[in-house]
């Protein structure tokens, strides 16, 4: 199989007078100009200076002409005689957003009207040997989503109501937490393609037996035949240094063969054992030829979601290879509003985060797109469960004939391009639709547009494509009421977003959490580089124009009133609401393991961010994290402790993830701020396997002893004399809290190229200590440092910054000041410039 990438060098023009009337126009762009592929109209302007960067101030408003516009594209292209000549060609393009017509050496040769699936073109008979011109033209999907919605008339949405009319990614019309910018061009790889003789179209794998000893596979194979009889196939499946595999011959275009493994090694989530692939492998020959082959990796596993335990109450509890597993993770919206922009690194980076922080399960939120198949391969690597929702996102859809065969077309690409991945455990209709028309008309969800999509056919499909997987119709959903706490799974919006305070969670009692979170703004130098320095301000209109919610700011000052000091000075201001959103964090996910299995999973409102914004992330733009993902690598330990105080009593909750018995020394005491111990215990203590155990630490009548105001509790589980967990717990609000501010003093211990390794160490507690220098990245951070207690922490320089560690400063809680280091570590052996 030939191919000839169409990639790279294009050029680009706006088409005259296509919606832009009365809209000063940048001069020049009615000429041909360099264009990159893959990319989006938006970065090629910005490329040529024709406008500035939509992410700067609220330069948003001003590139809004860009999206009602129409655009062409083009490129020349040379093909010998041997490629002509040699069979079927196909033009593939992965990605076209959105209504495209394609025109090559002048003839038109087809049309695209769907952003999300790849588009075949049998192109052979409009190619010549030598040059050739392909064209592409992009009406703008903003005029003709607002056409279609005059002619079918409007429908209930959030934000935005003609883009539910289109087969775009939703968010890119504007979302409470990103920019309207919705963007058109060749957004994924482009090329053509020779067939000869066979092209391998589909291959899908599935486990249809599984026990210890053995396992089955069943591959069937789709192939593409051209001018030929018989095919000659080898299917081989590798893996833990075994190969097994079968030889086929046949004349079919649809064949399945089953292939038997012996002691299979299975993939797991992460924290429950190795996520183990296997290697699909089809060879397809003529004439013992080969004429393509097809590759790709598969888990063997056994997944199960469980909507009644074994008291025949409800519950909503995935299983994996028999194992109940706890859900722990975020929800992920495309990672730019420019998805050209996001390159394979960078989902290596945000989901190698994601498991660092002891995440399991990451859901591909019903807004944004079917992700690159990079973000696919990843997570079946790293063992993270993904729940697929299918593109629609809160608002009610049109079920007219051609919108409907435009969602069957959809489905049927997407199922079969993901359905190998081992990492998808569930396939979700669409996010909130259900719940919003309810919530908002009081009908039943049958009456809202768009049901039949959602409950008939989307089930049907997954049904017929992919068996193996639970379909679930909407998120949240369950019980008489879609978001309801008794079934099914449930958003948790009232604390934030319905003003409750993160105390109030207790309350909560849903099965699956699969949304909920709190704002905070992104780190500061990813801000600095959006605002002016007079923009640095929590009250000025261009910070807040960066928080895309309704009364954003509003929220953060209530919260941080709440519970913190009130600071209006830029870098405390983004300090303070940092540890806030990691402490509600911290407060949701710590009630919700402690109810384990009655709650069986915790999906975060936001993983990462698509432009630099004041929202719900715990990973900003930049890729730096915030105080909420330090938290995360804490609260998302496989083993948990955390304090709560109930009918008058402390009592501490452990919780154990692991598969496995934990034993260790348990240490609790009470202590002030300076570390005199005003209560101390210590016990031997035992926690099973997947479980959750209470201890009560101070009855009523301790507690009623206790300064609120000036000690808190520490618990300690050690291990051979190494801390394995810890939880701390203050009596009090933190803006109450009598909090010393004695120096931070500081000891370089190691400087090599892996980073410098330090220990900070202070008299009295320092809450959530934030290590702040510019361009440097540290091992842990927004940490507790307790008196006289020496922490160690590794920090690394990122590029050719010029700040050395002995610049850094340390912010923590009740103490808008920051603190210079005291170094006891001569200026000379700070470390040199270290490349993340």
């Amino acid at each position: 199989m030939n191919r000839v990438d169409l990639g790279g060098d294009w050029q680009f023009r706006h088409i005259a007078d296509s919606g832009t009337k009365g809209s000063p126009l940048p001069p020049g762009i009615r000429t041909w100009m360099k264009a990159a592929v893959p990319g989006t109209v938006h970065t090629d302007l910005m490329a040529h200076g024709k406008i500035a960067d939509p992410f700067y101030r609220d330069n948003e408003m001003h590139v809004r002409w860009v999206a009602e516009a129409d655009w062409e594209y083009r490129k020349q292209f040379d093909i010998d005689k041997t490629f002509v000549d040699s069979g079927r060609i196909d033009l593939v393009c992965l990605g076209l957003d959105t209504f495209a017509t394609i025109i090559i050496n002048n003839q038109e040769v087809g049309s695209t009207q769907n952003m999300f699936i790849p588009h075949r073109f049998d192109v052979g008979q409009y190619l010549r040997t030598g040059r050739n011109e392909i064209r592409i033209r992009f009406e703008s999907a903003v005029r003709r989503a607002k056409a279609l919605e005059e002619q079918h008339g409007k429908l209930p949405s959030a934000r935005h109501s003609h883009r539910v009319h289109v087969r775009k990614a939703q968010y890119s019309f504007g979302w409470d937490w990103g920019p309207s910018l919705p963007t058109a061009g060749i957004w994924r790889p482009i090329y053509l393609e020779s067939i000869q003789k066979i092209r391998i179209s589909d291959v899908w794998a599935r486990v249809t037996h599984l026990d210890d000893d053995s396992a089955r596979v069943a591959v069937d194979v789709e192939v593409d035949r051209v001018g030929v009889q018989n095919g000659e196939y080898r299917v081989e499946i590798a893996g833990g240094g075994q190969t097994f595999g079968r030889e086929i011959v046949t004349d079919e275009n649809r064949f399945q063969v089953s292939i038997d493994i012996s002691k299979p090694r299975l993939w797991w989530p992460n924290g429950y054992g190795e996520p183990a692939l296997y290697e699909v492998r089809v060879t397809a020959c003529v004439d013992e030829e080969v004429v393509d082959e097809s590759s790709q990796k598969i888990g063997i596993r056994r997944i199960m979601l469980r909507l009644e335990d074994d008291e025949g109450k409800p519950c909503f509890r995935f299983e994996v290879n028999g194992m109940p597993v706890f859900c722990k993770g975020t929800d992920w919206i495309p990672a730019d509003s420019f998805l050209p922009r996001v390159k394979a690194q960078d989902y290596d980076r945000l989901l190698g985060m994601a498991r660092q922080a002891h995440m399991n399960m990451i859901r591909v939120w019903g807004g944004g797109v079917y992700e690159d198949p990079v973000f696919y391969n990843k997570c079946d690597e790293l063992g993270l469960m993904v729940w697929q929702d299918f593109m629609f996102a809160c608002a009610g859809y049109p079920e007219d004939d051609v919108f409907v065969d435009n969602i069957l077309e959809e489905t049927h690409v997407v199922i079969r391009r993901l359905r190998n991945h081992p990492s998808i455990v569930l396939w979700c209709g669409n996010n909130e639709n259900e719940w919003i028309w309810n919530r908002e008309t009081g009908k039943p969800v049958e009456e809202m547009p768009g049901y039949r999509i959602f409950h008939e056919i989307l089930p049907h499909e997954c049904e017929e494509m992919d068996p193996s997987r639970h379909y679930w119709p909407t998120s949240p959903w369950g019980g008489d009421k879609p978001n309801s706490q008794e079934d099914g799974n449930h958003h948790a919006w009232n604390v934030w977003s319905y003003w409750d305070d993160p105390a109030e969670v207790v309350k909560n009692r849903g099965l699956f959490i699969t949304e909920f979170g709190f704002q905070a703004p992104a780190d500061v130098a990813t801000l600095e580089a959006v605002l002016q320095p007079e923009e640095r301000t929590p009250q000025n209109r261009i910070f807040e124009f960066h928080n895309k919610q309704e009364e954003g700011t509003e929220r953060l000052f209530r919260f941080l009133a709440g519970h913190q000091k009130i600071t209006t000075e830029f870098e405390p201001f983004v300090y303070a609401c940092q540890v806030n959103q990691g402490e509600a964090l911290k407060t949701c996910v710590e009630h919700w393991r402690r109810r384990k299995f009655r709650t069986a999973g915790t999906l975060i409102w936001q993983l990462n961010d698509c432009w630099p914004a004041i929202s719900w992330s715990l990973i900003d733009y930049a890729f730096r994290p915030k105080a909420s993902y330090y938290y995360a690598k804490r609260f998302f330990k496989p083993l948990l402790m955390s304090f709560i105080e109930e009918n008058g009593s402390l009592v501490l909750t452990l919780v154990n993830d692991a598969a496995h018995t934990v034993t260790g020394e348990l240490e609790v005491c009470i202590q002030s701020f300076f570390g005199q111990r005003i209560l101390s215990k210590k016990k031997e203590t035992k926690s099973a396997p997947n479980s959750v155990s209470s201890i009560e630490i101070c009855d009523p009548k301790e507690l009623r002893d206790i300064n609120r105001y000036t000690s808190y509790a520490l618990a300690k589980l050690r291990q051979d004399d190494e801390v394995h967990a810890e939880a701390t717990y203050f009596f009090s609000r933190y803006k109450h809290l009598e909090l010393p501010m004695q120096p931070v003093e500081g000891r370089v211990c190691l400087d090599s190229e892996d980073g410098v390794e330090f220990e900070l160490q202070t008299s009295g507690l320092a809450k959530s200590v934030w290590m702040h220098l510019k361009d440097w990245r540290f091992s842990d951070n927004y940490f507790d440092l307790h008196p006289g207690e020496p922490r160690r922490i590794i920090g690394k320089r990122v590029g050719q910054s010029e700040h050395s560690l002995e610049d850094a400063v340390v912010y923590s809680v009740g103490h808008d000041t920051p603190r210079r280091i005291q170094w006891n570590t001569p200026e000379s052996t700070f470390g040199g410039d270290v490349d993340e």
